[in-house]
């Protein structure tokens, strides 16, 4: 077969609060710049206010990124290599439950 070369990127996007109503105005406004990643984004999350994200084809591999003001942008705080595809996660307290492509788990402590 065939080899075809994906790209994935991460988008973060802001929600403004109306100081005289309190309601919360969803815009499409890029909060921070995005983050490219070498192969296609298959899950997102967050824990402990982190972003998690897996991503890449088997094996996949799952980061958690914070946001650095000083470079405004992402930096990864730590990463896990799965040895399978990741496509789906849970999150639960500090507990990371990963799903893959043929329907078994992986749990992971945060």
């Amino acid at each position: 077969g065939e080899d075809a070369g994906c790209k994935g990127r991460v988008l973060l996007f802001g929600v403004d609060v109306d100081p005289s109503t309190g309601r919360k105005k969803i815009a499409l406004r890029l909060k921070i710049e995005s983050r490219h990643i070498r192969g296609p984004v298959t899950a997102i999350s967050s824990v402990d206010g982190y972003l998690l994200a897996t991503f890449g084809t088997t094996p996949s591999s799952l980061r958690i990124f914070y946001y650095d003001a000083t470079t405004d942008g992402f930096v990864a705080r730590s990463f896990v290599d799965t040895p399978f595809s990741a496509i789906s996660m849970k999150v639960v307290k500090n507990y990371i439950l990963v799903g893959d492509l043929y329907k078994s788990v992986q749990l992971l402590h945060w």
